[in-house]
Order: structure tokens, then C-alpha cells, then sequence
């Protein structure tokens, strides 16, 4: 069933990118620049997206094109492997969360997980608006996937939160309420993950320690109800900190070396300042393993 849903999806992926690549040979600059200004209706879009949008890094942009489908057509013959990939990586994280919930469950501090989480709702609900939370509302929120994923007019627009918040607007709460349940919900996990994740390499006591500390830092508390990309950040370095870990320990598993591939893709996707603590772990594991450096590399690049 899975190998199935992955062909067809890449069928629709392939057949999408040959359209826009179509569209970009037939139209040019000119009808792209068009066409976008006219979804995206900002103050001043068509001027940006001409400024953006040179004949360069248009012919760039078709060359993409064309390595993306090529791409797409190389995992549509690899569809088994890639579903056996997939299925893989559900089963570990299932038994991941299942076993976080073990430890937070039975540990004896628990309820201090509790309290930042009360905090950050009562925030959620009654801390008015901020600048950041407004312009990416109307910026990228209410505009669609799209333009999330197409439209840069900031530096720190966070990808990967605009995208989810365009879901999330359909809620049936109150609009600020839809844009600042994903940081809490992922801060939350964030905070119960690293808990397990912490006793699993120092020990449940230093666990305790590390998570009761981080949870109720100024960063944890204002970004976890704040509708920016930071909670989402914090969740991808926990992960790439615990596989990082592992894999200059020399015990880390195929699976480790993926989590960590994963999920700095995932930290990239969301803010590409996440380069910092990519190359502070990256350096850290030369250090300390340079062949298990080596192999994670590799593993990368073929990802």
C-alpha cells in the first residue's frame, strides 16, 4: 500500500514540476513574475519579485526543475526501498514516544513538566499579538502554502512554521489562537522528548536537571506560545544534539545517523540560520569521531 502511495505521489510531483517548467519555458520572466504578483497581492510584489527573479537565476531555476524530476524519476524506481525507509522511521519513533512517556510517567520530578507547560498556554490565550506574529499572518499565513514556500521578502521568515500555519488558520479557535498552538504543542514535546532523550545519554537524574532548566528559560517560555519558527528550531537541535551525540560516542546506528540527516534538513527548511548549530555539531563529531563523520557524510550526500 505505502510503495503505491509514494508512486503516486511522485507521479503528481513529476507531472507538477514539468508544468511549471513548461510555463517557465513558454512564458519567461516576465509571465512568471506575473502570474506570482497576482497570488501574492503584496505592496510592491511585482517590483521585488522582478529584483528576485533575474534571467539567471531563472534559467537556475529551470535547471532545478529538471534535476528535481530527474530526481523524482530516480526515487520512483527506488519506490520499495524508499517505502521500507518510511516504515522504518515510523516504528522508531512510535517506540521513541512510547518510551518517553515511560520515562516521563514514572520519573519523580513530572510534574515539572507540568508548570512550563501551563505557563506557555496561559500565555498562548492572553499575551496580545506581536509585530512578528501580525506580519507573518498576513505575509505568509493567510496567503497560502505558496507563497510560504516561494515568497523571502524577510530574512527571518521561518519556512517551515509559515507552512504549518497555513493549516492551522482552519481551526476553530480565535486566528491568533490557531497561529501559536503548533509552538505549543511542539514546545511541549520538545520539553517531554528531551527528558528521555537526556536519560538515555547522562542518567535520569542530570535529565531532570538539564529539562527543568531549559524548559523555563525566557527562550523556551516566550517562543513556546510566540508564533515563530524558534520552537521548531529548538526541536530539531534536540534531535540532531542527541544523534550528534551518539554517533561521536561511536555507538550510534543507521538510525541515528538518518535522525540526524533529518532533522538538520529539518532545522535548514525552518531557518536557514540553523547553519550555526549544524557546524557546531558537525565540528563537535570530527573531534571526537572523524570516521563516524565520514559516514554520516556519505550518508547525506546520497540522501
Amino acid at each position: 500500500m505505502l510503495p503505491r502511495i509514494i508512486r503516486t505521489l511522485l507521479i503528481i510531483a513529476i507531472l507538477a514540476a514539468a508544468a511549471v517548467l513548461a510555463f517557465t519555458l513558454l512564458r519567461g520572466q516576465e509571465g512568471l513574475v506575473s502570474t506570482l504578483s497576482s497570488v501574492i497581492h503584496g505592496q510592491h510584489a511585482e517590483e521585488k519579485l522582478r529584483a528576485l527573479i533575474t534571467p539567471t537565476r531563472m534559467h537556475l531555476l529551470q535547471a532545478m526543475l529538471g534535476f528535481v524530476m530527474l530526481a523524482m524519476m530516480m526515487a520512483y524506481r527506488a519506490s520499495d526501498r524508499i517505502a521500507a525507509s518510511i516504515s522504518s522511521v515510523w516504528h522508531d519513533a512510535t517506540a521513541l514516544f512510547r518510551a518517553a512517556w515511560r520515562t516521563a510517567a514514572t520519573g519523580p520530578g513530572k510534574w515539572l513538566l507540568v508548570l512550563p507547560a501551563a505557563v506557555t498556554f496561559f500565555a498562548m490565550l492572553n499575551i496580545p499579538v506581536n509585530f512578528d506574529e501580525a506580519l507573518t499572518y498576513f505575509d505568509f499565513t493567510t496567503r497560502g502554502p505558496l507563497v510560504s514556500l516561494t515568497y523571502y521578502p524577510y530574512p527571518n521568515n521561518h519556512v517551515l512554521h509559515s507552512l504549518l500555519t497555513n493549516f492551522s488558520r482552519y481551526l476553530p479557535f480565535p486566528a491568533l489562537v490557531d497561529m501559536r498552538v503548533i509552538p505549543f504543542l511542539v514546545t511541549v514535546l520538545t520539553n517531554f522528548l528531551c527528558l528521555h532523550l537526556m536519560t538515555r545519554l547522562y542518567g535520569s537524574r542530570t535529565a531532570w536537571v538539564i529539562t527543568a532548566i531549559s524548559s523555563v528559560l525566557f527562550f523556551s517560555l516566550y517562543y513556546g506560545y510566540m508564533s515563530r519558527g524558534y520552537h521548531l528550531i529548538s526541536w530539531w537541535f534536540l534531535l540532531c544534539f542527541y544523534a550528534a551525540e551518539r554517533i561521536a560516542r561511536g555507538d550510534a546506528g543507521d538510525r541515528h545517523r538518518t535522525a540526524f540527516i533529518i532533522a538538520s534538513i529539518g532545522g535548514f527548511f525552518t531557518v536557514p540560520s540553523f547553519l550555526y548549530p549544524f557546524l557546531t555539531l558537525c565540528l563537535y563529531m570530527v573531534l571526537r569521531r572523524p570516521a563516524s563523520f565520514v559516514t554520516v557524510f556519505r550518508m547525506g550526500i546520497r540522501t
